[in-house]
């Protein structure tokens, strides 16, 4: 019987790595190669799945599935909501912050007139990358931009609470949650590659 094939792991040793492991590991180099040199390709695919997305959310009218009763948006303010919260993702690594500080005031029209769309949720996509490099200062400022307008809908539409508020903070706590453990992976294999002297 033949042993599996052998090959390096992160941390450099000899060891048995499963073929579909591998196949998915060199496919995850690849690409992660070849966004350190063509960046504004993946950006702009990324920013266009979501613009496409939110704008088929809007065309469709799913979201007035979770808009509420007495929404008082009118459609075209729907519309430009749905692109305000996508098309900015294409700085969404380069300014996140400043991403964030765009969407709030539309996500509080947005959340303010009833319509809850739900690209509202894109904002969740800066603030990782915000998790991912900033400082405890900036993503608590992140998080605080993301919920006080969360909180104020509530206030505005009592019947909020329950679906957006929680929902909305229950996202905020796992993106938050997973930026961290991102970075402490990252951070703990940038430490192993290059050990001090």
């Amino acid at each position: 019987m033949s042993s599996p094939p052998r090959d390096r792991d992160q941390d450099g040793d000899r060891g048995t790595v499963p073929p579909l492991t591998r196949i998915i590991r060199d496919a995850l180099d690849r690409l992660r190669a070849f966004d350190r040199h063509r960046p504004r390709v993946w950006d702009t695919a990324v920013t266009g799945f979501w613009t496409v997305a939110a704008v088929l959310d809007y065309t469709s009218g799913g979201w007035r599935h979770t808009a509420h009763e007495d929404v008082t948006a009118p459609e075209f303010l729907v519309l430009l909501m749905s692109l305000g919260f996508s098309l900015p993702l294409l700085w969404r690594r380069t300014h996140p912050l400043a991403v964030v500080l765009l969407m709030t005031p539309i996500s509080l029209v947005n959340i303010w007139t009833g319509a809850v769309v739900q690209a509202s949720l894109l904002q969740l996509i800066p603030v990782f990358q915000i998790v991912l490099r900033s400082s405890f200062r900036t993503v608590a400022a992140a998080a605080l931009l993301f919920v006080v307008p969360v909180l104020s809908g509530g206030f505005r539409i009592p019947s909020g609470w329950g679906q957006e508020v929680v929902s909305y903070v229950w996202g905020l706590v796992f993106v938050v949650l997973l930026g961290i453990a991102v970075r402490t992976r990252r951070e703990a294999y940038a430490g192993r590659a290059c050990p001090s002297t």
